[in-house]
This record gives structure tokens, sequence and C-alpha cells, in this order.
């Protein structure tokens, strides 16, 4: 009911919106908080995330998985220690590289938190 709610318009439609995220961003974070890969000045790999709620949201967990120069597979987490106010945004650099721009994200956000 909440996301038939939340597609509208106005001030209901926002209140189920902020209402949907509270309750689903547990098991959907990367619906809520969204990722993107660039290039640092240095070459590595920085995710940038932003929180696409009206909420204040914290413990954004973010995994890498990469491949090593040998080839072997790994995966790194990086974990946000600041809140995200409503469309804010903030970087995680990863130490990772290089990174080609253009590349295929490897970055997915598995954990946030509403704060109340």
């Amino acid at each position: 009911h909440y996301r038939a709610v939340a597609g509208g318009r106005g001030e209901m439609a926002n209140a189920a919106r902020a209402d949907l995220a509270r309750i689903d961003i547990a098991q959907n974070p990367g619906s809520y908080v969204l990722r993107r890969c660039d290039a640092g000045s240095d070459g590595d790999l920085v995710v940038s995330v932003k929180n696409d709620t009206t909420l204040t949201i914290d413990r954004i967990v973010v995994v890498i998985d990469y491949t090593d120069s040998a080839g072997r597979p790994g995966r790194l987490e990086r974990v946000l220690n600041q809140r995200l106010g409503p469309e804010q945004v903030a970087s995680l650099p990863t130490g990772l590289g290089p990174y080609l721009p253009g590349s295929a994200c490897p970055a997915t956000v598995v954990s946030a938190r509403v704060v109340d």
C-alpha cells in the first residue's frame, strides 16, 4: 500500500515515501542510497553515495568486489562514518586502482539505517 501511495504527488505521497524508506531500507539499501564510481586524482576507485530519501541516514556500508593483479577475486568493505541528510553525497576512497572511468561500478550498497 505504501508503494502505491508513494508513487503519487503531494504531502501524502511524500509521507508514504518516507515511511516506505523506514520500513524497507534494511532489506533494500541500494534502493535508497545511490552509488557511483569514479577515478580519484590518483586514479584509484572512489565510490560516492547519495542519500535518495527525505530522511537522515547513517551506517552506510559499501562492498566492492574486485580482481587483484594476480587474477584472484577480492572483496573490500567500506563504512561511511557520518550521517547523510536528504540528497547529501559523500565519497569513500577505496585504495583500489587503477580504475578506468566508464568501467562497470563494482560497488554495492549492502547496509544503511534511518536515523530516528
